[in-house]
């Protein structure tokens, strides 16, 4: 063992092994196949995000953040709202009683208290649960 060392050289070829997943106490080793078809599915994933956060993310990525615009009644906008109102059914996605497009272009900033106004409109609300259920 060198001086300093806490681990002898055996040891040592013991815990790199293990980390490469040859282990048999490392749980199932994956082939490089395997590995490439893990990663090339993580890949399209990440590219075909399109759930509720995505499309705010998308938006706010082609447009900016929200906190760069000013809201129609003059605060701060803070949030990228869908608008539903202006926005064909065809086009609406549902997630977890969440509307939302995936064109950001459907999307608008506002302030909070506007965008929660906004948001919980009855109709809104009675064709989401209606769909959802």
């Amino acid at each position: 063992m060198v001086k300093g060392s806490k681990h002898t050289e055996e040891s040592r070829a013991k815990m790199s092994t293990g980390k490469k997943g040859q282990s048999p106490h490392k749980g199932r080793v994956h082939t490089p196949e395997a590995r490439a078809n893990m990663r090339a599915a993580a890949t399209a994933q990440r590219r075909n995000d399109s759930g509720y956060r995505a499309a705010h993310r998308r938006a706010e990525r082609s447009r900016g953040r929200a906190s760069e615009y000013v809201c129609e009644c003059g605060q701060p906008a803070q949030h990228w709202a869908f608008l539903w109102r202006e926005t064909p059914r065809e086009r609406w996605m549902i997630q977890a009683r969440h509307t939302y497009s995936l064109d950001e272009y459907d999307y608008a900033p506002m302030c909070v208290r506007c965008a929660t106004w906004y948001d919980m409109d009855q109709e809104l609300r009675k064709f989401v649960e209606e769909g959802t259920t």
